[in-house]
């Protein structure tokens, strides 16, 4: 415990800190001086209140904090996204306000714990930047937008519809309503495959949204590249976004690409070490994509037998592409074969799980895992069966 002229000592500097932004008191519409705790309370209160009215699917009371209608119709979107989204916890609250800059406004950070569609589940947390005014009539919301950590999610700032099917929740904008139909009949097909990658810790439900070209640039602060991505939300949720514009690919794959990013969700929730196991991590995906009939492509054939250093590639550095990726595609994909081929699904999975899980070393991995052998044996059979083509 801190000696009390220490403790006296650190409540004044805190006391003086809120002075210097200003973030001790606020006058109410009746005259009265709020503090910046009370204040604080008082919007606790409020949001407390909201995501009753969130669960309850009480539109009104949940919209109540805002008068301005601009203001509203950003809560109307994420009350209609969330609802149709099937949430079934919501818990916010809001940090200690802080005078903004314009006379009589407060700015707050709001944190909300989520779940959807599972009635109990380790939630995910989003904040968004709140500002505040208060009036005779108590606090109003004056403005609510999403944290650029991370943000904004789909739900936030998208107008979304929403298909549900068996453990699947799939979400895109207005304009893409009519593919919901045809991504959730993938999607169960998907599942199937990345339950198998999976099979003692099954995900609750996969959540897969379909983005149009605005909400690829936008969602998650911008995805990169194109065609699909997994994108982690908290310690045991990744969601999967789907570049709309596959759909309409001719040559698109939207089966693969969904047991590809399906598999990632439920094969890297929670915590994992991905430096060093570049390979590891998309050949498994890749595998689930393509399965076990399949092998090395032509265009690849002749580099591995020839040109190949028989490396397992740890890591891609930025700007590879092309050819070039492919071929460490390739790679990765034929060395989690290999592994499933000689040591079973079994031996594989519980090998990625020490690796890429428990950050286990392959040679401890190995030994305790793949038929007691060596990692250097092992990764040898394994170049054998890559050079070959699998």
């Amino acid at each position: 415990m801190l000696p009390a002229a220490l403790t006296t000592l650190g409540t004044l500097a805190t006391s003086a800190a809120l002075l210097s932004t200003g973030a001790c008191t606020s006058t109410a519409g009746n005259g009265t001086e709020l503090s910046a705790f009370d204040l604080q309370s008082k919007l606790n209160e409020i949001v407390t209140a909201q995501g009753n009215a969130l669960l309850a699917a009480d539109k009104d009371g949940f919209t109540r904090v805002a008068k301005q209608p601009g203001v509203r119709e950003e809560l109307l979107l994420r009350y209609r996204n969330m609802t149709a989204m099937r949430v079934s916890k919501a818990r916010s609250s809001v940090s200690i306000p802080q005078r903004d800059t314009e006379p009589g406004y407060w700015k707050a950070e709001l944190t909300i714990d989520l779940c959807f569609v599972a009635p109990s589940c380790r939630e995910e947390q989003v904040t968004e930047q709140t500002r505040w005014t208060v009036g005779a009539d108590g606090p109003e919301l004056m403005s609510i937008v999403p944290a650029t950590d991370g943000g904004p999610r789909p739900w936030q700032v998208t107008e979304l519809e929403v298909a549900h099917g068996d453990r699947i929740l799939v979400a895109a904008p207005k304009q893409l309503a009519d593919s919901l139909s045809r991504v959730l009949g993938e999607a169960k097909g998907a599942a199937s495959v990345a339950d198998s990658f999976s099979p003692r810790d099954k995900l609750d439900y996969y959540r897969v949204f379909v983005a149009d070209d605005k909400a690829w640039k936008s969602w998650y602060g911008g995805l990169k590249g194109a065609g699909a991505a997994t994108i982690t939300v908290s310690d045991t949720r990744t969601d999967v976004v789907l570049d709309g514009s596959e759909l309409q690919a001719p040559d698109g794959d939207v089966p693969g690409m969904l047991r590809n990013q399906m598999t990632r969700a439920t094969a890297l929730r929670g915590r994992h070490f991905a430096q060093g196991n570049w390979w590891l991590i998309e050949g498994l995906a890749g595998f689930a994509a393509t399965g076990p009939g399949a092998g090395a492509l032509p265009a690849v054939k002749q580099y591995l037998r020839g040109q190949w250093d028989g490396k397992l590639p740890a890591d891609v550095p930025d700007g590879v592409s092309g050819i070039e990726l492919l071929r460490r595609h390739q790679i990765a994909f034929l060395a989690v074969k290999c592994l499933d081929t000689k040591h079973g699904r079994q031996g594989l999975l519980g090998f990625f799980d020490r690796v890429v899980k428990n950050k286990v070393s392959y040679e401890s991995a190995s030994l305790s895992i793949l038929s007691a052998k060596p990692w250097a044996t092992v990764e040898a059979e394994c170049v054998s069966f890559i050079r070959n083509g699998g």
